[in-house]
């Protein structure tokens, strides 16, 4: 749904793609668990086939299995975008030498907002857009 924001007010999303960051600080392999093959299946299609190009998948924070979860992904994955996937050692400090510190979140060591500003910026987006989100529904394959 954000994504869906994202694209309708930012021209330069639809232009150049985005990038996302997932922490996977407190991920625990109960939740790996979780996924079945067609949620899996369901992720990465949604992933190759948005409106917004993704450029890059970052995981950070990532528990030592993540590897073995991100090769069930990639299975499914395009050569194209396998490339994007990246998990990062060494937490956010590692992303600093690609990404610009003026947009990471504090929280990340950036100088951005937190993630909880961010948390409530968006939930305001969100709730500005229900209307539009509730209209979309019907349109929606069943």
């Amino acid at each position: 749904m954000i994504l869906d924001i994202a694209v309708m007010e930012s021209e330069s999303c639809q232009i150049y793609g985005g990038l996302a960051i997932f922490d996977m600080s407190g991920v625990t392999i109960w939740h790996a668990k979780q996924m079945t093959i067609n949620i899996i299946r369901r992720a990465v299609f949604a992933w190759q086939n948005y409106t917004i190009r993704p450029k890059r998948l970052d995981f950070i924070n990532a528990p030592i299995y993540i590897n073995l979860v991100l090769s069930i992904f990639k299975s499914f994955m395009t050569q194209k975008m396998k490339s994007r996937v990246r998990v990062i050692y060494g937490g956010a400090k590692s992303l600093y030498k690609e990404i610009d510190r003026d947009i990471l979140p504090s929280d990340y060591g950036g100088k951005g907002e937190s993630v909880k500003e961010l948390s409530k910026y968006w939930y305001e987006k969100l709730v500005q857009y229900q209307d539009w989100f509730a209209e979309d529904e019907k349109y929606a394959a069943k």
